[in-house]
């Protein structure tokens, strides 16, 4: 990919796992979370086993939330009767969406909402809030006509009574609330909370949803279109119609159990969940000193086109999805270290993308590791437009912590697996491998023929602190600027700039750069203890901050707007150098830009005390 995209924040909420911590634990120990129907999703009498009716269903068993689906709505300015009848999964993303920038390190900290978007993941299937709504205004007016056509003589204050009682026991429902019904209000409400202001829709790729999403997200931030995304997939739709379809598909597992990859599976469970994700281009999130969890490498979707059956699956189309993501990688199959598998654990669905993978990878190596195949939804069921979050999430967090993750009830894995380079693990191993060769990639393919695959590859970043430079003699600064230029380079800062840029973003003012010992020969001793030299630490620091929109800065026409302008460009600076910047601003110099690259050196802008224009000072870059 010419543009490689960090993730950088991650939230989630999965059966059994509240949040992403116990997500990962969940993962790493192997923990089935699968169980029955909760009480209140269906009338027990519609689980009967040996009738094959539209209205009974055979299985009774699925990964739920209802455990942990709590929301709070005063907080995020939803009053609490509307939340009794907006869609649950708009309160739940909407909750999950300020995880995600709490976990990016954004909760508290300014960026460019008019430049993030969101795209959300998810299925028009019947859900709770459109039933409520059908209830309402055709199943109720339905009840009172039979009524009447088998009564009638039924007066009609018997009728209003009717009505009246059958009201009372449906939620309410009212012009304030109408639009948590929409379906892509999932998407706009998150928006609308968090005060972005990018494109904000949602996608419905079946079970491929997740992954369109993402793709669509990254092509957004490599044509520029935007600065950040907040990607992810929803479903929590258990109506009667969604397990009445897969019933009638026999899709659904007579077992109970949701075996992928292994010759005994004989169905999918249906799982529910949310996982949001959010990413930024790999520079951006370098340059702001964000935690990487993986970056996107490559990405591809393709159609099954025609075919022998349009929800048979084909190996051809999702061998086409794989080939254009491994091309925008641009790296070697044979770094493959793990595939998070489409694995829904029905016969044919294994079996083509194991043709697939064996197509694709080739076969079983005489030398060398073998990679890792598994899945997530053994554990959790398949979250249909979700799984995909799901599957992204796991991988991401498996390449972060170094960890190969297993899959569950896959004792005896499918004979087809023998002729790919892959093998099953019923327990969590080490990933053996530097963060930056951890290469791992996703599957989601949809049910319908769209494909989706992802690469992904591990990101190195500093583990610990970067080493302060000393207050001591220059040999002492020299030293701790090496230890810090090692820290830096390890950590993928490439130039002297970064650092620069990352530093001014802190919470914390360090102006390490003038202790450089490039900088001897330009900067005197008195410059740098002197009050000019504070200024060039205030108006360096500042600029680089602001290195990302390099807009002209207009004078501010108040005393209070100065100083206002001051402390929001340098949030740690002592109080002269924030009365200084005031001063400087009020005699309307602009404030320069901190960063110009150019292929031969790097050009630190100062901000003279007393002169309108700038001093410049060339510093040669380390070839």
């Amino acid at each position: 990919m010419s543009t490689p995209i960090a993730i950088i924040g991650l939230s989630c909420l999965f059966p059994g796992a509240p949040n992403l911590e116990r997500f990962w634990r969940n993962i790493v120990e192997g923990v089935d979370a699968i169980g029955e129907v909760p009480a209140g999703r269906w009338d027990p009498s519609f689980y009967d086993p040996e009738s094959s009716a539209l209205d009974r269903f055979y299985c009774k068993r699925g990964g739920f939330v209802d455990e942990h689906a709590s929301f709070d709505p005063l907080p995020f300015g939803v009053m609490p009767k509307a939340a009794e009848a907006i869609e649950p999964d708009q309160l739940l993303t909407l909750k999950l969406g300020y995880e995600v920038l709490r976990d990016a390190g954004y909760e508290g900290r300014p960026f460019a909402r008019e430049r993030t978007g969101v795209i959300i993941a998810r299925g028009n299937y019947v859900t709770a809030g459109g039933l409520r709504l059908q209830q309402h205004v055709r199943v109720l007016p339905q009840v009172l006509q039979s009524l009447t056509d088998l009564f009638p003589d039924l007066p009609e204050s018997t009728l209003a009574i009717v009505r009246e009682r059958l009201q009372q026991q449906l939620s309410y429902y009212g012009p304030d609330v109408i639009s948590g019904a929409i379906p892509n209000f999932v998407a706009s409400r998150l928006a609308n909370r968090l005060d972005l202001r990018g494109p904000a829709y949602t996608v419905d790729a079946a079970c491929a949803s997740a992954l369109l999403a993402i793709e669509q997200a990254c092509a957004s931030l490599a044509r520029r279109e935007t600065d950040a995304m907040l990607v992810g997939g929803v479903h929590l739709s258990h109506d009667l119609t969604f397990w009445a379809t897969f019933c009638q598909l026999g899709a659904l597992s007579r077992t109970g159990t949701i075996r992928p990859l292994s010759q005994d599976a004989d169905g999918i469970l249906i799982g529910e969940g949310i996982g949001l994700a959010m990413l930024k281009r790999l520079d951006d999130a370098i340059a702001d000193g964000d935690r990487i969890y993986a970056v996107i490498e490559g990405s591809g979707s393709s159609s099954d086109g025609r075919s022998s059956s349009l929800v048979a699956p084909s190996a051809t189309g999702q061998l086409l999805a794989l080939e254009k993501a491994w091309g925008q990688a641009g790296i070697s199959r044979e770094d493959i270290g793990l595939v998070e598998a489409h694995g829904t654990g029905t016969t044919a669905g294994d079996v083509t993308e194991l043709e697939t993978l064996a197509r694709f990878f080739g076969g079983p190596r005489e030398h060398g590791t073998t990679p890792v195949i598994g899945s997530v939804k053994s554990m959790i069921g398949h979250a249909m437009p979700a799984s995909g979050m799901a599957s992204l999430i796991k991988t991401a967090l498996s390449i972060y912590h170094g960890v190969l993750p297993p899959t569950l009830h896959c004792e005896e894995p499918h004979e087809k697996l023998a002729q790919t380079r892959f093998r099953v693990i019923g327990s969590s191993e080490p990933w053996n491998q530097a963060r930056e060769q951890r290469v791992a990639a996703v599957n989601a393919f949809g049910f319908g023929g769209i494909n989706g695959h992802l690469v992904l590859r591990g990101r190195p970043a500093l583990e610990s602190p970067l080493p302060l430079v000393g207050e001591g003699g220059p040999k002492d600064r020299e030293r701790d600027w090496s230890e810090r230029e090692r820290a830096l380079q390890a950590g993928g800062y490439s130039s002297a700039g970064r650092a620069l840029a990352w530093h001014a973003r802190g919470h914390r003012f360090d102006p390490v750069y003038l202790h450089h010992p490039r900088y001897a020969g330009t900067l005197s001793r008195k410059r740098e203890r002197g009050k000019a030299g504070q200024r060039l630490r205030v108006a360096a620091c500042a600029a680089a901050v602001r290195a990302d929109t390099a807009r002209p800065a207009r004078a501010p026409r108040t005393r209070r707007a100065r100083h206002h302008a001051a402390r929001r460009c340098l949030p740690a600076c002592d109080r002269r150098a924030r009365r200084s910047q005031a001063r400087n601003r009020a005699q309307g110099h602009r404030l320069g830009q901190a960063l110009e690259r150019s292929p031969a050196n790097l050009v630190l802008a100062a901000w003279p005390a007393h002169c309108g224009r700038q001093a410049r000072f060339r510093v040669p870059r380390r070839r």
